[in-house]
């Protein structure tokens, strides 16, 4: 019996809860509680950056390489479908937000870095190396266009970072490759 492909929708966005972070580096606590939220669970930024999940406060970030963002989302949202994706291509970014979107109906968490003096997004201060995780809720062209929560407002002084975004996905692949995605 063979079954018939179903092709993925063109364009989808999730409607979510935004979260600003509560400070200077919680923008990880911050990610995965929008991702709980989306999915019906109430967790603290304060409980998500403990030693429990994130490990945030013991670091002073949310560390890509403790590889903590992938086990915390499935614990806390009650799935296996989190991976952690080390540099992915721009294929695998755009099938990544796709797949995640439409398929496991679960957003993608982004650690994004941004090296001071080059190009950098939302708002974010050019001036600065940032490492950042920001959500993932839609996209649109299939995968051509992606949609975002940047959990930063309030951050730094002096600077607008507005809650939601879109970029292409060719432009935002470039912050993608020093870390990677939660998809």
């Amino acid at each position: 019996m063979s079954r018939a492909s179903v092709t993925p929708p063109t364009a989808r966005t999730f409607v979510m809860t935004h979260q600003k972070q509560t400070n200077g580096y919680y923008c990880g606590p911050a990610t995965a509680s929008m991702i709980a939220k989306y999915k019906g669970k109430t967790y603290s930024q304060a409980t998500l950056a403990g030693s429990s999940y994130l490990k945030t406060d013991a670091n002073g970030a949310t560390k890509w390489a403790l590889k903590v963002m992938a086990p915390t989302l499935n614990k806390i949202v009650g799935t296996t479908e989190f991976q952690q994706i080390q540099s992915p291509t721009l294929a695998s970014l755009k099938a990544s937000f796709v797949n995640n979107i439409e398929g496991n109906y679960l957003p993608v968490a982004i650690d994004t870095y941004e090296y001071a003096n080059s190009a950098h997004y939302n708002g974010h201060p050019k001036s600065k190396n940032i490492g950042h995780w920001i959500v993932g809720h839609g996209y649109s062209g299939s995968g051509s266009t992606l949609a975002f929560h940047d959990p930063a407002q309030g951050v730094w002084s002096g600077v607008t970072v507005p809650e939601t975004f879109s970029y292409s996905a060719s432009g935002f692949h470039q912050w993608v490759t020093t870390n990677g995605i939660v998809a």
